[in-house]
């Protein structure tokens, strides 16, 4: 016995070592080079049968809570379920007088082949150069070579991974669609393997239906997949199903201690994790960790086992008194509540600040309590249930943006602009935002908050990342808009226990940027959905545009809504108007919105100059700010973005199509996802002017023409945009997280 031998076997001789498989092909498949193929797997067994007492896994488990764990005792496990174990693993493990626990997903019984599995396979079909799918949320992947077809892969299966089962099944329908890849072509598991595999000793073990992140299920699909399947298994080999495994099996992040207590409820005796570590006395029989040792060699293998046993695992601590939350209720005692403290740290009234408020109104003030903190006096926060108060905290003494424009737009050099611009940023530091860092972390400090919430993009919520840290508090960042480039960026991505990202494609530039999946929580924003359209034959009383701008009532009516801001892309809009008008329209354009706080005041003149130089002053009519939308919206016929950006969702959009309203968008960003061109709503090329006028024509003959394009578009608003679903969605968020602050598991 050399050194590392001896030293791992002193590390094993209290605690229990279980080993974590996959597939195992019996060879290996080139875009999925990570798996342990056959020859590999062989290496590591004979390494575990020189060295280890292999006994099965509930037995293992019995022994380590009687503490009686025999001398360098360790377990072989394997999940998901492969038709490639019974030709390749089985054979291997009983030629060595191996014994080990399957964990079986039971939906390939019922033709779900695992997830992943799909994803190769349709990546394995594709034959055109770069993966484009609109509105998937990822940009375009090249997929040429073999390598950029592996890290395709990698890509697309990190970025389906935390996504709720509908969700991911649609974007898996999408990227098989694409590809001309069928499902049924994927090869499962066949029952008959199952039962061959109980019949020659092995343990079979539970590992869900379709294998969801449990912290994205709710409750009773939770206790589905968790339950439904040891009766599944049970009833296909006719033994008794005692052991579960979590999916992907991450403490706080893939799965909680409801879901803990779920297992036990559903009947189980024992359960295991993805964490690293041994098993040992204090080790809850619901919580195993185990861990993969992928060699080489020898003594690379030994040093991976003795690390892996000299690891503390992280575990749910569950209280005596939390045991079961029924009999919490039944001695009256409230369910847990927690306190967030949000900061709003945008140029003004706008989309975020709706989002937030109607995030906050849809909250359970029973469960949470909110504490808004603003930078300028927007929204009316104190009329909300759950809200405790409500501060404004300014960011700005000594405003320097005229400043940063003056030398924008001098003739001096580069290098002396950069460096102007650099003093001038610091000074910014040292009047505004320091000051700001200040007040806002005494104020977080009287308050002492369960979580800090930022509302904005990072770059937007930088002091309140640092108050977090400074006070130790979870933090939470909402992701508005793209990420941008920022030499803060590194720590920005780094300080956030949790991202919301509004949309798809802000998941995708989160993971881009190198943001770790689980730390991602993609959840729409949601809105209020209004009754049915009313009748366009409303009485005076009703009307409030038609009247103020002399619109007949037979005149449709374009409007463009949103800041006037240059990104927002009003120039386009009016130049596609110019267009319309050439094209013989009769239809009224509106632009409806004012220049936001801190927005550029010429901005609107120019636009006005630019409608007067057009001669469109019949045609276009601007409204200014208008916060009764919701009321004026079943007045227009069709609504436009024309943003130069991509959106991150844009609450327009769904209120617009909510409303029954034909709606216009460029065919990037979040858009996508939601409006299919033609069906519920109409894209144009980003940029293009004239992409925009063919758009909007479209979209005017189908609201006189198509009703059935408006119904379409309030039923797919109707299904994902929710504001309570939004609410609970990131309710359930902030409950993980203050689970595993309170259990010491949250780092």
């Amino acid at each position: 016995m050399n050194a590392f031998d001896g030293a791992l076997h002193l590390l094993a001789r209290k605690r229990l070592p279980v080993l974590l498989f996959h597939k195992i092909p019996l060879v290996a498949d080139p875009l999925t080079p990570q798996d342990l193929d056959l020859p590999g797997f062989e290496r590591v067994l004979d390494f575990v049968a020189e060295r280890f007492r292999v006994i099965p896994f509930t037995d293992a488990v019995d022994a380590v809570r009687r503490g009686k764990l025999p001398p360098n005792a360790a377990c072989i496990t394997f999940d998901d379920g492969y038709d490639t174990w019974l030709q390749g693993a089985v054979p291997a493990l009983e030629k060595r007088g191996l014994h080990a626990t399957f964990f079986i997903t039971t939906g390939q019984f019922k033709g779900w082949p695992m997830w992943h599995e799909r994803v190769t396979h349709a990546l394995s079909c594709a034959t055109q150069p770069v993966l484009d799918i609109p509105g998937f949320g990822l940009p375009p992947l090249p997929i040429m070579t073999l390598q950029e077809k592996q890290q395709a892969r990698v890509a697309i299966e990190n970025f389906l991974k935390y996504h709720p089962l509908a969700v991911r099944e649609g974007l898996m329908e999408r990227l098989e669609h694409v590809t001309g890849a069928q499902r049924r072509d994927v090869t499962c598991m066949p029952v008959a393997d199952l039962r061959e595999m109980h019949n020659r000793g092995f343990g079979i073990g539970a590992h869900t239906s379709l294998h969801p992140i449990l912290t994205l299920c709710d409750p009773q699909q939770a206790m589905h997949e968790i339950g439904s399947v040891r009766e599944e298994l049970g009833a296909l080999t006719g033994g008794t199903v005692r052991a579960f495994a979590y999916p992907n099996g991450r403490p706080v992040s893939d799965f909680n201690i409801d879901h803990v207590r779920m297992v036990r409820r559903a009947g189980y005796d024992c359960a295991a994790t993805t964490q690293w570590g041994g098993a040992g006395r204090d080790t809850p029989v619901f919580q195993i960790p185990r861990f993969t040792p992928w060699g080489p060699t020898a003594p690379y293998m030994a040093l991976q086992m003795g690390r892996n046993l000299f690891m503390k695992p992280r575990i749910l601590r569950e209280a005596a008194q939390e045991d079961e939350p029924a009999a919490a209720a039944g001695k009256g005692r409230a369910p847990a509540s927690g306190r967030i403290m949000f900061v709003e740290n945008g140029s003004g009234f706008g989309g975020a600040v709706v989002a937030l408020q109607s995030l906050v109104a849809h909250v359970s003030p029973a469960k949470v309590r909110c504490d808004v903190i603003t930078n300028l006096p927007v929204g009316d926060f104190l009329a909300l249930p759950s809200v405790g108060a409500h501060k404004v905290i300014s960011d700005r003494l000594y405003n320097f943006r005229p400043l940063v424009q003056r030398i924008d737009r001098t003739a001096l050099p580069a290098p002396a602009k950069r460096a102007v611009l650099f003093g001038i940023g610091r000074l910014d530091d040292l009047i505004n935002r320091f000051p700001y860092l200040l007040r806002l972390l005494v104020h977080a400090w009287r308050l002492d908050p369960d979580i800090i919430h930022g509302n904005n993009e990072p770059s937007s919520n930088r002091e309140a990342m640092l108050v977090a840290r400074l006070l130790r508090k979870p933090y939470v960042q909402h992701v508005r808009g793209a990420l941008g480039q920022s030499r803060h960026a590194p720590w920005l991505l780094q300080q956030p226990h949790a991202f919301i990202p509004v949309s798809r494609w802000l998941a995708g530039d989160l993971q881009n940027a190198g943001v770790s999946v689980e730390r991602i929580r993609q959840i729409y924003d949601g809105i209020e959905l209004p009754p049915s359209r009313p009748s366009l034959t409303m009485d005076a009383a009703q009307a409030r545009l038609r009247p103020q701008f002399g619109i007949a009532p037979d005149v449709p009516v374009v409007a463009m809504v949103g800041m006037l801001v240059g990104w927002k892309g009003q120039r386009i809009f009016i130049e596609a108007v110019r267009q319309l008008v050439e094209q013989g329209s009769r239809a009224a354009f509106l632009v409806i919105g004012g220049t936001p706080e801190r927005g550029e005041e010429g901005y609107a003149l120019e636009l006005r100059e630019m409608v007067a130089r057009y001669r469109l002053d019949d045609a276009v009519f601007f409204t200014g700010r208008r916060n009764d939308l919701q009321a004026v919206l079943p007045e227009i016929d069709v609504v436009v973005s024309a943003s130069l950006e991509p959106e991150p969702l844009g609450l327009v959009m769904l209120e617009a199509m909510a409303s029954g309203c034909a709606f216009v968008a460029p065919a990037f960003g979040a858009a996508t996802e939601v409006v299919d061109d033609g069906v519920n709503g109409f894209l144009f090329t980003p940029g293009s002017a004239a992409s925009l006028a063919h758009a909007i024509g479209r979209a005017v003959e189908a609201s006189e023409n198509e009703p059935a394009l408006a119904v379409r578009a309030r039923d797919a608003v109707r299904h994902r945009f929710d504001a309570a679903t939004c609410a609970v969605e990131t309710s359930r968020l902030y409950g993980s997280l203050m689970d595993g602050v309170r259990r010491g598991t949250l780092r």
